[in-house]
């Protein structure tokens, strides 16, 4: 199982971790492992403490446990830092994505209040309330982060990459979309570190 980082956050006992998606069966209490360098994930990182696939929040939250992993603000390949604060982006706002699937792409929020239907191993889920975007995606970007707003250097965290729709069975990349942060925020009593 291999998925893309979102942001780093703060729990309410002072922890701090990371968000990637949900639906790629993570469970609570699973082992993480992560990379430094982008390369297959091979160090521990932590253990995911809670997880959610339904409404509007596909997330897991990964309370870190290795202090050999320093939380970084940085997008590599955008060249800006992440605010520690969110934003709810609006129809036609440009929004800046990275994920290790596709790498950096940007592209244009289509639809606020998207409702898609998703899989895992469950079944098909309901998603609510997430934001549709004309940039593509791939498989292995979900998790990721979407940034928006801000400045050149330093934009406000918009999303977590959920997943896509796809125009044809052929196609290798979807049109991407994601759940609003402020809705994972609330769901995990979580804060943007």
């Amino acid at each position: 199982l291999i998925s893309s980082v979102g942001c780093w956050v703060k729990d309410s006992r002072g922890d701090i971790g990371i968000l990637t998606a949900a639906h790629d069966d993570a469970y609570k209490g699973q082992s993480a492992f992560a990379s430094k360098t982008g390369e297959r994930p091979d160090e521990y990182f932590g253990t995911v403490s809670t997880r959610m696939f339904e409404g509007a929040v596909d997330a897991a939250y990964v309370r870190r446990n290795s202090i050999s992993f320093n939380p970084i603000t940085y997008v590599d390949g955008w060249d800006f830092n992440l605010k520690a604060a969110s934003k709810l982006m609006a129809v036609g706002d440009e929004i800046y994505k990275r994920g290790i699937g596709s790498g950096v792409r940007r592209g244009k929020v289509c639809d606020i209040y998207f409702n898609p239907k998703a899989n895992d191993s469950s079944g098909t889920v309901q998603i609510s309330d997430a934001v549709l975007t004309d940039c593509v995606a791939r498989s292995m970007d979900s998790g990721g982060i979407v940034a928006g707003g801000g400045s050149t250097s330093s934009r406000y965290v918009a999303g977590i990459i959920s997943g896509g729709v796809w125009e044809s069975s052929t196609q290798e990349e979807a049109y991407m979309y994601y759940s609003k942060v402020p809705s994972i925020l609330r769901a995990f009593d979580l804060t943007l570190y």
